[in-house]
């Protein structure tokens, strides 16, 4: 549940996130439940990759790091056939380029989870076969077990990567939602977002 979308800072649980916007970009709170939910826009229409508009986690990028162990990550999300994008990226820490990577992303419609490992630049992907972009909320989760990458939507096993047991996610990047940065090209998701989360054991 989002408490706070104007400003600089909104607030999910207890994770701080931070608006960045550029070209005029800005996400809008919308009820949903008993809260609001992230309205993420379309670009602008006079300015190509314009509007760009992300939110991301602050301060310390490392407490989301989950190392090697299972951890689990996703959110709601709300799409139409009008706001397929052919890149969507909905939740991610790390870049392609990155040492590592999770992502959450909704491609033409089409709910994945992604999964790069320190020294392995190999993308480990779950895609899901059934497009999600119907105007109805669906969550979506990703959940790294010991040896694989699951696709879970609505609570329903969607899809399903093996991965090397030892696949370590670390960067120095901070947790993003709605794009992977506010550059041109940054995937941006158009659509409503709520309840995004990361849950990372402690480490033993």
């Amino acid at each position: 549940m989002f408490t706070a979308a104007t400003g600089t800072v909104a607030q999910s649980g207890d994770v701080s996130l931070h608006v960045v916007a550029v070209g005029g970009g800005a996400v809008a709170l919308t009820p949903h439940g008993s809260g609001n939910a992230l309205l993420f826009p379309d670009r602008c229409r006079s300015r190509r990759n314009a509007c760009r508009v992300i939110v991301e986690s602050q301060p310390d990028p490392a407490a989301l790091n989950p190392g090697g162990r299972p951890f689990s990550f996703g959110a709601a999300v709300r799409i139409t056939a009008g706001q397929v994008r052919r890149g969507a990226n909905v939740l991610q820490k790390g870049l392609r380029q990155s040492p590592a990577q999770y992502k959450l992303q909704v491609d033409a419609g089409r709910p994945s989870c992604v999964l790069i490992g320190v020294g392995d630049h190999r993308a480990y992907i779950a895609r899901g076969r059934t497009a999600v972009a119907d105007g109805a909320w669906h969550t979506v989760v990703c959940q790294r077990l010991a040896a694989a990458l699951v696709l879970t939507v609505d609570g329903a096993e969607a899809a399903r990567r093996p991965i090397p047991p030892a696949l370590t996610v670390a960067n120095s990047s901070p947790l993003r939602l709605g794009g992977k940065h506010t550059a041109v090209g940054n995937d941006q998701y158009v659509g409503d977002l709520d309840n995004p989360f990361v849950t990372i054991p402690a480490a033993r």
